[in-house]
């Protein structure tokens, strides 16, 4: 996915993505350009809150997570790409960063998620916010401000803080970057799944099944996280959906070696009464 939002930020970009497993390999990453190839890092930030980062001396440098306006879908996804200009020559060394780039990439996310036939991915999404330097402020830096934000959500709209750097007159290692906190596809799916209900009772019969695959995906990464295997036991509850005007199905999974206990199950329906409801229902217990 990292590699793909290359490509949406420089139309054409080759890219080979690495994906950090700790902070600290993140944040000394550079991304670069190697024989034509956008060499691109990607770190999954996890729920934070506050942590220390020691200094030469040994002095403690305490970064303090925002805590406004957060967007409740999981961990955000942090990239470092390059900015579009370093795939051109003719590329301006003045030229202001796509303000709009990492908004492709968050609605790249729903499509990959493919749950963006569901919503109105360009209502939901707005320009990237660019952090700037600002000394008069603790961390004022653009780059500890960015460990320090967050994905935003800033009136019902998603928003992406980002860094750009310039295009000229600093080190090869520093030129042209550009760094962002983005939807991945997996919390894409996580949003619209847990704001299912917003959706018109009219919904058309591929936006139910739409919403089913996106569910059962999402119930799949739960089943493969526990380690369960299908449970028989609940086969017999199948009779109790025969009702008229209701279609649906019942799954249980349990852990193999526990032979009383059932961990997750999930059902769903469509009414047919014809007035064209939709519903969608999952227990995970």
């Amino acid at each position: 996915f990292a590699e793909a939002c290359q490509r949406a930020v420089a139309p054409g970009a080759v890219a080979s993505a690495t994906l950090h497993g700790r902070l600290g390999d993140f944040v000394g990453s550079k991304p670069a350009l190697v024989d034509g190839v956008a060499a691109v890092h990607a770190f999954v930030e996890p729920d934070w809150t506050s942590f220390d980062r020691p200094l030469p001396d040994g002095t403690p440098l305490t970064y303090v997570r925002e805590s406004d306006r957060g967007v409740a879908v999981g961990p955000a996804l942090c990239v470092k790409l390059k900015r579009r200009e370093a795939f051109s020559a003719d590329a301006r060394a003045d030229a202001a960063a796509d303000a709009a780039a990492f908004r492709r990439c968050n609605a790249l996310a729903f499509e990959l998620a493919g749950v963006g036939g569901l919503i109105d991915v360009d209502a939901l999404l707005a320009d990237d916010d660019e952090l700037r330097d600002d000394p008069d402020r603790p961390f004022g830096n653009r780059g500890g401000k960015f460990v320090q934000s967050r994905l935003r959500d800033v009136e019902g709209r998603l928003v992406s803080p980002t860094i750009a750097t310039p295009l000229a007159d600093v080190p090869e290692p520093f030129k042209a970057q550009h760094y962002g906190k983005i939807l991945s596809p997996a919390a894409a799916r996580r949003l619209v799944v847990a704001n299912a209900w917003t959706l018109p009772a009219t919904a058309p019969a591929e936006a139910f099944a739409e919403l089913e695959a996106a569910l059962d995906a999402a119930a799949a990464d739960v089943r493969a996280a526990l380690g369960v295997v299908p449970s028989t036991r609940l086969a017999a509850e199948e009779e109790r959906w025969t009702a008229p005007g209701v279609r649906g199905s019942i799954e249980g999974w349990e852990p193999g070696d526990v032979s009383d206990a059932v961990w997750a199950v999930r059902y769903a329906y469509k009414a047919d009464s014809g007035g064209g409801a939709v519903g969608f229902n999952a227990v995970l217990s």
